[in-house]
């Protein structure tokens, strides 16, 4: 069942997952992503719900380091699906907006279009 909120879009994103703890990282890339979360091609052994943290590096001036918490949805040997803890987080917003065209006014506006 698709719990997913918007429309899931392509995307080559590198990232770092934090283990709770937040002694370890672990390289990785976003996939795919939507409003409600996204998919990492990942082989670690992660619990379904457990809670990590989503680390970007951005290149826009000012941005710098972006974290987002995110629980484990789903497991496979493929990868994990996340699901943000909070809704449509400021930094996913922006990274939709660039990696779409035309890019939406709101958050609000991208949900509604892709229902």
């Amino acid at each position: 069942m698709e719990h997913r909120w918007g429309r899931r879009v392509p995307a080559a994103i590198p990232v770092r997952l934090r283990a709770a703890d937040n002694l370890r990282e672990y390289p990785a890339h976003l996939a795919n992503v939507s409003l409600s979360g996204g998919w990492i091609p990942a082989k670690i052994s992660v619990r379904p719900l457990s809670q990590i943290q989503v680390v970007f590096e951005l290149r826009v001036p000012r941005q710098g380091q972006q974290t987002v918490n995110a629980y484990v949805a789903r497991q496979s040997q493929a990868g994990i699906g996340l699901e943000w803890c909070e809704h449509a987080p400021e930094v996913i917003v922006s990274l939709l907006r660039a990696l779409t065209l035309p890019p939406p006014s709101s958050a609000a506006a991208y949900d509604q279009d892709s229902r």
